[in-house]
Order: structure tokens, then C-alpha cells, then sequence
């Protein structure tokens, strides 16, 4: 059942008022129960208590200088969000992206953020499918970036029957990577009610399309409209929403 606080009590749709306790919300990290007026919950009613309380939209979006990783509140999801884009675009730039080493420095982080985002939003929402969808495209990723490092780096000393068997598995890997970032983006688009994200990673696929082709104009402007959606996205970002049985993602 959804609600909102109001004057220390839950209230819902239908007029009904539920008591709770400070220890009933889940994610509360270290904010104070005075700083939840008006704040939209996720609750059930246990002896006409609300009880296993979840803050899904967050009336107050002020972000703290020294955030609680693990409080699972909106404002520390949309900082760890941030970060996570932060690092991103330190990748894009030309002399990360060239170094292996500055370019794994800048990556782990990023993926780091984004692993705490998800988590995050996993614990509020119950999927079962975000957090391992990541995982397994930050797996590909991981094996596709090595296998291109590999061909760059050692193009001249490992034959060239193994180069093209490493660029041959690389289109495979590549594919099956695309496929589940895909499905982990859409998803939480869904979750968070914000399509700006998914819309970036279409933008994503396209970049990668013009790069391939060798449009290089057309490259940086892409890139731009990528990270400006997606960070667009996340300022938005003000509500969550929970998985259910029947859901129906869209695709745009």
C-alpha cells in the first residue's frame, strides 16, 4: 500500500491514517523523521500499524555534502547517480581513453556508483532481474574492453589467425552486452518514471552506429545529447516506482 506522511502519521488515498515507528522505515539512513513531511511511502499494515516502510518519493530532494552510502533514501541514489556519470565522462575523454590504465581507474568507479544505485533501488522496488542484468553486462563489458585492448596492444605479436578469432567472439560479446544493458536501462527507466534514460541509451546505440561508420561530426554531438538526457534523467528523478507480476515496460 502507498501513502504519505502527514503531520507524523501515514495517510492514504482512501483517508485512512496509520501510526508507525521511526524503525519501521527501511531507509531512512540518517535522516530525521521531522525531514519526512510530506514524503510518499511504500508500507504494509500489520495490527493497523504501517510496518516494512519504504520512502518511493522524496518531497524534500536536498543533497547532503557527507551522504550515507548505504541509506537507500532518493537524494543519496541520485548522488551516487552522479557520481557514477561523473566518472563516466572522464572515460570519454581523449587522453583517458587512450591510456588502459587511466581508462580502468575512471571505469571501476563508475561502475562501483552504479552498482550502489542499483542496489539501492532493488532493495526499495524487490526486482529480481535489475541488479543481475547489470551484472552480466558489466561482464561482457569487462571481456569485450580487454579483447579490444588485446588487439590493439598486441596486434603485431599474436598471429593473425587469433586476431581475427578475438575480433570474431568480440562482435558476439559486444551484442550480448548491448542486450543487457538494454534490458537493465529499461527496466530502470521504469523504475525510477524517467524515459529520458532509456532515450540516452538509444542515443548510446546510435553513437556507436555514426562512430563505426566513421561520421566523426556527428560523433561529439551525439555524445552530448547521451549525457545531457541522462543526466536530465536523473535530476528528474524524484519517484520510484515497484515491480510487479504483470508489468508491462514500455520500450520508449
Amino acid at each position: 500500500m502507498q501513502g504519505k506522511i502527514s503531520n507524523g502519521v501515514i495517510c492514504t488515498i482512501d483517508g485512512k491514517y496509520y501510526a508507525f515507528k521511526a524503525e519501521d522505515i527501511k531507509n531512512l539512513g540518517n535522516d530525521n523523521i521531522e525531514d519526512l513531511e510530506g514524503c510518499g511511502v511504500d508500507f504494509v499494515i500489520q495490527e493497523n500499524q504501517a510496518k516494512e516502510i519504504f520512502i518511493i518519493k522524496d518531497s524534500c530532494d536536498s543533497t547532503p555534502l557527507m551522504p550515507d552510502y548505504n541509506a537507500k533514501t532518493i537524494k543519496n541514489i541520485k548522488l551516487k547517480a552522479y557520481l557514477a556519470l561523473a566518472c563516466r565522462f572522464l572515460t570519454a575523454l581523449p587522453f583517458i581513453e587512450e591510456s588502459s590504465l587511466l581508462y580502468w581507474i575512471a571505469m571501476i568507479p563508475e561502475l562501483f556508483f552504479m552498482y550502489l544505485v542499483l542496489s539501492s533501488l532493488n532493495a526499495i522496488t524487490r526486482s529480481e532481474t535489475l541488479p543481475r542484468n547489470f551484472m552480466i553486462s558489466v561482464g561482457f563489458g569487462v571481456i569485450a574492453a580487454i579483447s579490444i585492448m588485446m588487439i590493439a596492444d598486441f596486434q603485431n605479436v599474436i598471429p593473425e589467425e587469433v586476431n581475427a578469432a578475438i575480433a570474431s567472439s568480440l562482435k558476439v560479446t559486444g551484442m550480448f552486452y548491448l542486450y543487457y544493458t538494454f534490458l537493465y536501462i529499461r527496466e530502470l527507466a521504469y523504475i525510477t518514471k524517467q524515459k529520458l534514460l532509456l532515450w540516452a541509451f538509444y542515443l548510446y546505440i546510435l553513437y556507436f552506429v555514426i562512430d563505426f561508420l566513421g561520421v566523426f561530426s556527428a560523433v561529439w554531438i551525439l555524445a552530448l545529447l547521451f549525457f545531457a538526457f541522462e543526466i536530465l534523467g536523473w535530476v528528474r528523478f524524484k519517484e520510484i516506482q515497484k515491480r510487479g507480476e504483470n508489468d508491462k515496460i514500455p520500450w520508449f
